[in-house]
Order: C-alpha cells, then sequence, then structure tokens
C-alpha cells in the first residue's frame, strides 16, 4: 500500500510504515546524511556527493545512499529497481568517496579499496569483464587508490604511488593509452610511466589529470575539448600538455572543460552551445579562457553546465531548461550566477548531474535541483525543482 503526504514544499508517496526523519528525529520532509567529511568534502580529490546521468549518491553517517534510476544496477541495492528516495548501498564498508556518471558507480574506502558497480557493456567496472553488478564489487588494483573518477562509460583512478590506471570505452582514446585489438579494457591499465599524478577528472569521451600543478588532457578533441588550441587532431589518445596554469582542480565536461589555479581563478575551454564555458557568450574556445568572478575554492560540471563554490556560495552558469541551476527559474545563465543559500547559510559540495544538480550544506544536509523524471532529485516524487530541494529519506520504523 502506498500512503501520499503533502508537504510544505513536495508531495511525496512513501511506503507505509516509513516515516521521514530530521536530525532531531522529527517527522519532517528532510533528512540528515550525516556531517562527516562536511567542512571539508575533497581530500586527496574525494567527494561525498555524486549527482550522475538519472542516479545521484550521498555519503552519510550511517553508509553510502544512492536514488533515481536503477536501469543497470548504479543504486548499488541488489536490483530493487528505481527509487524516488534514498535507499542504503548493500555494503558494510565505509566509503570515503563516490563517484558516478552515466549507469555505474564507484566509492572508495579510506584504506583504498575500489568498489564499483551498475553497467559494464564496455569494462567501466574494471572487473575483467563486462557483466553488469547491482552491489558494490572491488576492483583488483595493483595498489590503493586515493583518488577515483567515473565517466560516462569509463573509470580512472589514481594510486598511492601516483600511478593512473584507466579502464572501459577507449574508442577515441579516453584512456590514454594506445588502442588494443578492440575499443574496450576491461582490466585497469596503466597511463603512460608517470608517477606523480594527484588528480584526475573524466567524463564521456575525454580525460584530464594534473600531475603537481601541469594539466594533461586526452581523448576526442572534435569540439577543443582537450584545450589545446586550434589546428589540432580531433582524437589524440594519450595524455597532452594543456598551456596556461599553474593549476590546481580540473574538471571535464561531455564536450568542455573546466580548470581553477591555485589563486582560485576559473577558466574553461570547448563547446560553448549552451553557455557551459561560463564565458559571457556562447563562443566556443580552442584552449584556457577566463571566466569572470571568483576566487572559487571547488569545480564541478557536466554536459550542459558547471558549477563552483567560493567562502559557502555556490555560483552556477549554463543551461537551465531543467531548473538544474538552481536559480528559481529555467532561464540560461552564461556567467556564474549565485544560487539560494541553504538554511544553514554555508554550502560546502556541489556535484552537477546531466539534467540536474546536488549540492551538501554544512549541517550535511543533501539538496538537490533540476529533472527528476526517474527521481534523481530524491524527493520522492518525478516532480522537477527550479532551486535547491531537501532530500527525502525513508526510514522504516
Amino acid at each position: 500500500m502506498r500512503v501520499c503526504l503533502a508537504l510544505t514544499l513536495l508531495a511525496g508517496c512513501l511506503d507505509e510504515g516509513a516515516v521521514l526523519t530530521t536530525r532531531d528525529g522529527s517527522m519532517a520532509m528532510g533528512r540528515d546524511f550525516g556531517t562527516r567529511d562536511a567542512a571539508a568534502p575533497t581530500i586527496e580529490g574525494r567527494r561525498t556527493l555524486a549527482a550522475a546521468t538519472e542516479h545521484t549518491c550521498a555519503i552519510g553517517a550511517d553508509g553510502l545512499y544512492c536514488w533515481g534510476s536503477d536501469a543497470a544496477g548504479q543504486l548499488g541495492n541488489g536490483s530493487d529497481g528505481d527509487s524516488p528516495v534514498p535507499v542504503r548501498v548493500q555494503s558494510d564498508a565505509i566509503f570515503v568517496s563516490v563517484v558516478a556518471l552515466g549507469e555505474h558507480t564507484c566509492a572508495l574506502e579510506n584504506e583504498g579499496t575500489l568498489h564499483c558497480w551498475g553497467a559494464n557493456d564496455d569494462g567501466q567496472l574494471g572487473l575483467g569483464d563486462t557483466m553488469a553488478r547491482d552491489v558494490p564489487t572491488p576492483v583488483p588494483l595493483p595498489a590503493a587508490a586515493v583518488e577515483v573518477d567515473a565517466g560516462q562509460a569509463h573509470t580512472c583512478a589514481i594510486l598511492e604511488g601516483g600511478e593512473l590506471y584507466c579502464w572501459g570505452r577507449n574508442a577515441e582514446g579516453q584512456l590514454g593509452i594506445e588502442p588494443t585489438s578492440t575499443d574496450e579494457t576491461a582490466e585497469p591499465t596503466q597511463v603512460g610511466t608517470a608517477i606523480d599524478w594527484n588528480h584526475v577528472s573524466v567524463h564521456q569521451g575525454h580525460s584530464c589529470g594534473l600531475r603537481g600543478t601541469d594539466l594533461w588532457c586526452w581523448g576526442r578533441n572534435s569540439t577543443f575539448q582537450l584545450g589545446l588550441g586550434s589546428g589540432q587532431p580531433i582524437q589524440l589518445r594519450t595524455p597532452q600538455p594543456v598551456g596556461g596554469g599553474p593549476w590546481a582542480e580540473v574538471a571535464a565536461g561531455q564536450n568542455h572543460g573546466c580548470a581553477l589555479t591555485p589563486d582560485g581563478a576559473l577558466q574553461c575551454w570547448g563547446d560553448n552551445t549552451n553557455a557551459q564555458l561560463g564565458t559571457g557568450d556562447l563562443a566556443a574556445r580552442t584552449e584556457p579562457s577566463l571566466v569572470d568572478g571568483g576566487p572559487w575554492s571547488f569545480l564541478d560540471t557536466d554536459t550542459f553546465h558547471g558549477c563552483t563554490l567560493s567562502s559557502g556560495v555556490i555560483a552556477c552558469w549554463g543551461r537551465n531548461a531543467e531548473g538544474q541551476l538552481g536559480t528559481g527559474d529555467i532561464r540560461e545563465r552564461s556567467t556564474p550566477t549565485v544560487i539560494a543559500q541553504p538554511p544553514s547559510d554555508t554550502w560546502t559540495e556541489v556535484s552537477t548531474g546531466r539534467f540536474h544538480s546536488c549540492a551538501r550544506d554544512v549541517l550535511g544536509d543533501v539538496y538537490c535541483t533540476g529533472a527528476n523524471s526517474n527521481g534523481q532529485l530524491g524527493t520522492g516524487d518525478g516532480v522537477r525543482r527550479r532551486e535547491p530541494t531537501l532530500v527525502l529519506r525513508v526510514t522504516p520504523e
């Protein structure tokens, strides 16, 4: 039986015998996801919140939770099906970082064990086969991992010795390794011989990483998403040095990229059809170009929009047709635009999905905005939002 509760800002349908809990345990529409790492969400590139294509995951005080589409088992709950509210991932592991894109999810334990689950058609789980998994499964790596990022159909991880390993789809050179007999590599494979990688970000057809403060990108370059300037091949299969810098952080979008300098300046490059570069226009950039505003300290970007963080304030830009910028409307923004503050008045982390975004505040609470047709906002329904809305969690009595 389903019981529908009408709440102040949203309406959700919940299983009978379930309650909505908040920090004080009272009936409400929000849920405390815990304060672990909330004040410092990026430690060695670790992120506690992941908005993907049609699902979302967040690390809570008592485990990892995911919600939205479960078409390939990406919620990690044993293929119980799609869920418009957070469900606990079936694992006793203590995860400190989670990433997701497309239909797969990966999470990292504190001691460096990496687990992945969901779609595996291209070997993106790194398990040596192409069989999907519906619960977290350890990835066989030669050493402990310190950072991981998930692309549309590939994954990359940095190991404790500074080596970079990638696996999954490689049709456009996004793994950074020379082609083998097939486009896919289902087993973790080292990218070159460098042992000084300290950050990696991947998306659909290309990847980027930092070695010290030097930026390198590789893979698809059809819309200048590698940031190498004009006159370059449309595909480069090994890491290429990007000019400018020094660099402190990089975020790869579907056909573009953005990066932060150590002093917090934001620069973006590549496709700009939906103002995803934040440069105030719709013109593509062939190499890193300065974005007004800042200084910024946290960065994430996806297919058509991006968000960044500074002193507890989030600013977003790009496509907004689904309300993913959290500005209260559906008007596209071509420059970083500040979104509404949470009741705590301080944001600590932001994650961009394809058509939605989620953010965490200083209390550890999670808010989402944008498209919601698969329940990816975690609000208990399929209604899209135009501003950050507190995520529901259902806890059995």
